[in-house]
């Protein structure tokens, strides 16, 4: 994954329509409506518990507090619902230095299986 601009979650399980650009980072509203967006990012490293961006179309939307973990682990989780119009585009902002240094995609702690992700469902679209 990245560290500047727009993370990247550059493994899709599903991403039905290919809204989501595993090289941009960004989710692209296909229509108008109310969309439900959960991001959980799994973060290591020594700089002190922090926050993470969700953005849309440049404009902050909310943010993902972490919260402390055991030798530097760190989780944060967020769900929001937003209206978005077609066109617009959601992704989340890592702050580097603020929160964990590190987000991981995949990773094995204490025989837990650990991972950073990014899911967006419909809830409404406008007619």
């Amino acid at each position: 994954m990245n560290s500047s601009g727009p993370l990247v979650f550059d493994k899709t399980r599903y991403n039905y329509g290919k809204h989501y650009s595993t090289s941009s980072g960004k989710y692209t509203a296909p229509s108008s409506g109310q969309y439900l967006l959960t991001v959980n990012l799994y973060t290591t490293g020594t700089a002190n518990v922090g926050s993470h961006f969700i953005v849309i179309d440049g404009a902050v939307a909310t943010y993902i507090r972490e919260q402390p973990g055991t030798a530097s682990y760190r989780m944060g989780i967020t769900t929001i619902v937003l209206t978005l119009s077609a066109g617009q585009s959601i992704w989340v902002t890592p702050q580097f230095g603020v929160g964990g240094n590190n987000i991981h995609g995949a990773s094995v702690n204490a025989g837990a299986y650990l991972y950073s992700w990014f899911a967006v469902s419909v809830l409404s679209i406008e007619p």
